[in-house]
């Protein structure tokens, strides 16, 4: 699981977030509130729904919401982002290509590179339109990220090219399952799309019977 409890995640607004939201929630192992799952978020809609949730711990950044996006935008957020920690931050945008992620609103944009900033491990969750696309605002560059989840209907050249900027692309074989990102993963290896090929059956490779069928050509577990 990318999610254990005990740990501190960020999330910014957009509808993908919102169902990793939901899915962090129902963590099978999320069963002790002594060890919740802490999560920093500038998104109003993600706090009101988990902030019911006895196992969850959720920080809020400050600021003024926006009606379209339900997030929390202005210089209020740089009072607590620059103060704290985030493992890993689970980032939505509007558009992401080789050069930088980007976002549709500026104040938007500003949040969501000071969480950048916060984190240590960043993860883009951008299904298959966003790829190789840019909006109005830049949120960061490229090398500021770690890894981009995405679904199977990606353009191999967008992928490619975020491949040469230096990042993991993960794969998931159904754009549905972007919404399950706190179970496992089903990862692409660095090779290109179509010329991936079963694991080398070491010891340490994960079984094919763990991958769904629609996936097996070119993906392997992630634990």
């Amino acid at each position: 699981a990318m999610v254990r409890p005990g740990d501190t995640i960020g999330l910014n607004g957009g509808t993908t977030t919102t169902e990793v939201a939901r899915e962090v929630a129902l963590l099978p192992d999320l069963t002790d509130p002594e060890t919740p799952v802490t999560i920093v978020t500038n998104a109003v809609n993600i706090a009101s729904e988990l902030t019911v949730r006895q196992c969850v711990r959720v920080v809020v950044t400050g600021g003024a919401a926006r009606a379209r996006s339900y997030e929390l935008t202005g210089p209020l957020s740089s009072l607590i982002l620059p103060q704290i920690s985030i493992g890993t931050l689970f980032l939505g945008v509007e558009g992401v290509n080789g050069h930088g992620l980007y976002a549709s609103h500026e104040g938007e944009a500003a949040v969501n590179a000071a969480l950048v900033r916060a984190a240590r491990r960043v993860v883009v969750v951008a299904d298959h339109t966003k790829l190789g696309e840019a909006a109005f605002a830049l949120i960061c560059r490229t090398s500021e990220i770690d890894e981009l989840i995405t679904d199977e209907a990606a353009e191999p050249e967008a992928v490619e090219a975020l491949r040469a900027a230096g990042r993991t692309v993960v794969v998931i074989a159904h754009r549905s399952a972007l919404l399950a990102l706190a179970d496992e993963v089903v990862t692409v290896s660095s090779a290109p799309l179509d010329d991936g090929g079963p694991d080398d059956g070491g010891p340490d490779s994960p079984s094919a019977d763990h991958v769904p069928s629609t996936a097996r050509e070119h993906t392997e577990v992630r634990p």
